[in-house]
């Protein structure tokens, strides 16, 4: 244990978890997707990217004006309302660009950093010929920490990883965790089950404010990208909000889904 490397993945989410319901108007609909994503350090490059992330910020005051406290949240980022410190950055053009700049400064500061995603489509549902659940959070996040455990166990030798996120279903999630160090079945690609126990993530999952936290905001910026590269928006696309996820491709964990370029896990 005493040679084990700490890893901390921090997480954010982007849509909700509700289930689709017939007959109900699109109006009252939950959101069509559900998406997870952890952005994940080392826990002994914390303070060097702790600096880095304060030096992105000094740099997005110094090009567009961003006071260097605001909670870096991607939507707020594209559409801003009326209230947001976004306006004051300009057009929606000026503030697509400070979101490439602070993805690509992310790249580049941090190359060791590796991010995760889970994307829960509820039109076209991968997952209901296995899943023993309808739960698409518990689908979701289990999926996700199962990724970041095998990462922590194959690529990096067998370190020891904790999970922060973004404020949600606290108890849920320490739930979920708590059983999937004891029993965590698993498909195989050569049919049925094999038990994966999560035993390389240590502690509870630590539920965060993002704008006490900088790399659940980096999280919430990697989520909003790939929700907007998968749902593109139409009137978006002439801006190239779709591309914004692409530039994140140096650090996505491609071992984690055999069938997507970036390693998305689809369900």
């Amino acid at each position: 244990m005493g040679n084990k490397r700490m890893h901390f993945m921090y997480v954010d989410e982007s849509g909700d978890p509700g289930l689709v319901l017939p007959g109900m108007p699109i109006g009252r609909q939950p959101s069509r997707h559900y998406i997870v994503s952890g952005f994940v350090i080392a826990a002994d490059e914390w303070r060097e990217y702790l600096q880095q992330m304060v030096d992105i910020r000094r740099q997005m005051k110094a090009k567009y004006g961003l006071n260097v406290r605001a909670e870096l949240h991607g939507s707020s980022i594209i559409n801003p309302r009326e209230d947001s410190v976004f306006r004051l950055i300009g057009s929606r053009k000026r503030r697509v660009n400070l979101y490439r700049d602070v993805l690509g400064l992310v790249v580049h500061k941090m190359p060791n950093a590796i991010t995760i995603s889970v994307n829960l489509d509820k039109h076209e549902p991968k997952y209901s010929s296995t899943a023993s659940t309808n739960d698409i959070q518990y689908l979701t996040w289990q999926r996700l920490i199962q990724r970041y455990n095998t990462y922590l166990q194959k690529s990096c030798k067998g370190d020891l990883g904790m999970v922060f996120a973004d404020e949600t279903n606290e108890v849920k999630i320490r739930s979920m965790l708590r059983k999937m160090r004891v029993h965590n079945p698993v498909p195989s690609h050569f049919g049925g089950t094999y038990q994966a126990t999560v035993d390389n993530i240590v502690e509870d999952p630590v539920m965060r404010k993002s704008h006490h936290a900088y790399f659940v905001q980096i999280a919430d910026l990697i989520c909003y990208a790939l929700f907007r590269k998968i749902y593109r928006k139409g009137s978006y696309r002439r801006y190239n909000v779709d591309r914004l996820f692409d530039i994140l491709d140096p650090l996505c964990l491609k071992e984690a889904s055999r069938e997507d370029p970036h390693g998305i896990v689809r369900l």
